[in-house]
């Protein structure tokens, strides 16, 4: 399956969320939704792994950010 739009919307999301100071998973968890049906992914467990994989996101940037500030 051509998954090439993965990394077009997390690019897109980042960019959003920085040039706008908007969290990113505020953004990502309802593209997620979005990219997970387009790859079937069965509806019961899409919102679950879309919030999942939105915290993994943001807890790695948290420390990669704290790691910066140190």
């Amino acid at each position: 399956m051509d998954m090439w739009y993965l990394p077009l919307a997390g690019s897109l999301i980042g960019l959003v969320a920085g040039l706008f100071g908007v969290g990113g998973g505020f953004l990502i968890v309802p593209v997620l939704l979005f990219l997970f049906a387009q790859i079937m992914v069965p509806e019961s467990v899409a919102l679950s792994a879309a919030i999942a994989t939105s915290l993994a996101i943001i807890i790695f940037n948290a420390l990669s950010s704290i790691s910066k500030h140190w």
